[in-house]
């Protein structure tokens, strides 16, 4: 495959490629690309964009500050914008994936393993603000409303009360569940001693 030609970093065509705005263009380098980037239109034919972004990243950032982008969004320090920023990629929020761009980057599981943490930490920051506490049932009145619902559509206020509905299925589910962990334990403790013995 022929490797993507980058033009001279932070020139018109090259920030054009990484997605900034006209009004940033022209703020950093004094030249206005134009509506809709007319001005250098010609220069830009048949030039991928989304890997011109992905190969920007590849030569031009130092490994080291892509990790550190990462982290940093995982402990939501950076949301997505945040990200291409630091990546030189402003402006580019609807042009590229994060996904896409860190599994080009040869980053994709370390991504998936930070785009979890950063939508749990940021569900906890929301609730935290919300409602002062990173969990629900914490407060009273999710555990009082959760009990009506429960006596309302099981007949009891717990699972294994007296009248659910749900009891009889649930005490045979715990059986079946500690049968099956006794079991597991006597092979467990069978294979060990056979070990010992041997």
């Amino acid at each position: 495959m022929n490797e993507l030609k980058l033009f001279s970093e932070d020139s018109v065509t090259d920030l054009v490629c990484r997605g900034w705005s006209r009004e940033r263009i022209l703020e950093r380098t004094g030249i206005d690309p134009g509506y809709h980037n007319a001005s250098v239109k010609t220069e830009l034919k048949g030039v991928d964009r989304h890997a011109y972004k992905i190969e920007h990243v590849k030569s031009r950032v130092a490994p080291e500050l892509v990790r550190e982008a990462l982290e940093q969004y995982a402990t939501c320090e950076l949301d997505k914008v945040g990200v291409l920023e630091h990546l030189g990629l402003h402006d580019a929020v609807n042009l590229i994936k994060l996904s896409a761009l860190f599994t080009a980057l040869g980053l994709g599981d370390e991504f998936k393993d930070a785009d979890r943490r950063y939508c749990q930490g940021n569900m906890q920051a929301g609730m935290i603000a919300q409602y002062g506490t990173d969990n629900p049932f914490k407060l009273g009145e999710y555990q009082e409303k959760a009990a009506q619902t429960r006596e309302e559509r099981y007949g009891a206020r717990y699972t294994w009360a007296d009248g659910s509905v749900l009891a009889d299925e649930a005490l045979k589910k715990a059986a079946q569940t500690l049968e099956s962990r006794r079991r597991t334990r006597r092979k467990q403790r069978f294979a060990r001693e056979k070990r010992e013995s041997n």
